[in-house]
C-alpha cells in the first residue's frame, strides 16, 4: 500500500534524489505485490474469479432470454382429448 501512495503522489516524482531507477523499481515491485496479494485472496477463497463460468454464464442468459421471447405451449394445448362413443 505504501508504493502505491508513493507513486500517487507528485513530490515523490519530484524529488530530486530519486531516480529513474528506482521508481522502475517500486513500478515493478507495485506489480509483484499487487498480483500476489490478488493470488494470496483467491487461495483463501476471500474473493471469486468468475472468468472461469463466464461461458456457462452467458449461456445460461442466453437461454432464459430466448424462452421468455418463444413460450412453451401448455400441456392442455399440445395433448388431444380423446372422443367418446357411447
Amino acid at each position: 500500500m505504501c508504493l502505491k501512495i508513493a507513486l500517487g503522489s507528485r513530490s515523490f516524482f519530484e524529488d530530486s534524489s530519486i531516480t529513474e531507477g528506482q521508481i522502475a523499481e517500486y513500478k515493478r515491485d507495485l506489480r509483484f505485490f499487487t498480483n500476489l496479494r490478488k493470488i494470496a485472496k483467491q487461495d483463501a477463497q476471500e474473493t471469486v474469479d468468475y472468468s472461469a463460468y463466464e461461458d456457462q454464464i452467458r449461456r445460461l442468459v442466453g437461454y432464459s432470454t430466448r424462452s421468455e421471447t418463444s413460450p412453451i405451449p401448455s400441456k392442455r394445448a399440445t395433448t388431444s382429448s380423446p372422443t367418446s362413443t357411447a
